[in-house]
């Protein structure tokens, strides 16, 4: 029991592995990043945080509002560091009795690294995909456009970037397929910058209008930048009406700090808006009443984590076993070759589960259970493997 408790106190501090894994150490130059670990509001009503592994990779988000877990987004890697899955849970309603809902993304790479295919499922079913994205790259290595089929809800389109004679991403282009088997423009969003600059100062989003068979602009972003970072962003709507604003407290000194944002395959840019670098470390949110006056609404503030990476490096070899989601809720699933036995501690070592098996996929509830971090034990084709799992 000594034993058991010994390794919790070992594995609770970091986020959990996905997959299992023994390591060996080499020695590196050490370097200084700072890790974002958090984005709280002032009103608790939409809050981030970032977790990450032993080896300093991104591994889940949490989103709270008032204080309960909405979302939680879970990556796992491949030997390359590559995301080849994200689980994400996410909660309906306002209540804790409301429903949740889980869905799970497969990523496919070319030798580039290049992501080329996504695949996208639903829970209960893991094994057929809901839709697929294709992606198609040009030459110079651009995107060029990705395909999005579904036979699920009858969806083929297309969605196609154009580049300006900088190599700026000027227009992404929504595009539906017809009857005839071609694509049909229906929404676009174009990028302008300022001349010289690669960050864009207005996106201009629009959509196809079938009554009045022409596009309207359903809103605008409009930024301004101190240098690479941002320091104020305006959301105006179709009407040319500004609806709100964030001002962006920076740091004004001359530090340069290495900051890692970390972003899924499922974000893009405006997760953070764009210019978020080094000199973030607040916002806040604002709502227009009128064309000048705004209203405060909330704060958020950004909260880092200095870690020296580099200095151990562990270089990691992947075996076969897979524990997700984590964190979770109501269960958790095991895939892996010929399991054997599972158990489950909580953290006074006590046993609270144990599951003799000759599976590869075994599925062990735990909504019962008291919320808090436990040891789980796999024996495996793989050997005896030990991951820490946090049930919220």
């Amino acid at each position: 029991m000594k034993k058991i408790a010994t390794l919790f106190l070992t594995l609770a501090a970091a986020c959990s592995f996905s997959v299992a894994q023994h390591s060996e150490t080499t020695l590196r130059e050490g370097k200084s990043k700072y890790f974002l670990k958090s984005i709280i509001s002032s009103d608790n009503e939409e809050d981030f945080y970032f977790h990450y592994d032993k080896e300093n990779r991104f591994c889940a988000r949490d989103r709270f509002s008032n204080n309960r877990r909405e979302a939680t987004d879970s990556l796992f890697y491949d030997e390359k560091g590559n995301i080849v899955r994200m689980d994400r849970w996410a909660r309906f309603g306002t209540t804790a009795v409301d429903p949740a809902f889980e869905v799970r993304f497969k990523y496919q790479y070319d030798q580039e690294g290049r992501i080329v295919k996504r695949h996208h499922y639903m829970k209960p079913d893991f094994q057929n995909p809901i839709s697929v994205r294709t992606y198609y790259y040009r030459e110079d290595g651009k995107l060029d456009y990705y395909n999005d089929v579904s036979a699920f809800i009858g969806v083929d389109t297309k969605t196609v970037h154009t580049y300006d004679d900088k190599g700026l991403l000027a227009k992404s282009s929504l595009q539906d397929k017809q009857g005839d088997g071609s694509y049909r423009e229906v929404a676009f969003t174009e990028f302008f910058y300022e001349m010289g600059k690669t960050l864009p100062k207005e996106l201009v989003y629009q959509v196809f209008d079938p009554q009045g068979k022409k596009f309207i602009i359903l809103k605008k972003d409009w930024y301004t930048y101190i240098d690479n970072s941002t320091e104020s962003y305006i959301a105006v709507n179709g009407e040319r009406n500004k609806v709100y604003r964030i001002d962006y407290k920076l740091n004004n000194t001359d530090e340069h700090r290495e900051i890692v944002a970390p972003l899924t395959p499922e974000d893009d840019d405006t997760f953070y808006r764009y210019g978020f670098d080094h000199k973030r470390l607040s916002e806040k949110y604002s709502r227009y009443q009128g064309s000048e006056t705004t209203v405060y609404v909330r704060d958020k503030v950004y909260a880092y984590e200095q870690k020296t990476i580099g200095v151990e490096m562990p270089e990691t070899v992947k075996t076969e076993v897979t524990v997700y989601p984590n964190p979770a809720t109501e269960q958790i699933s095991i895939e892996g070759t010929d399991i054997e036995q599972i158990a489950l501690f909580d953290a006074k070592g006590m046993l609270v589960r144990n599951i003799s098996v000759e599976a590869d996929f075994v599925n062990m509830e735990v909504a019962s259970l008291a919320r808090g971090t436990y040891v789980l034990q796999v024996k495996s084709a793989s050997g005896l493997q030990s991951y820490p799992v946090v049930l919220r």
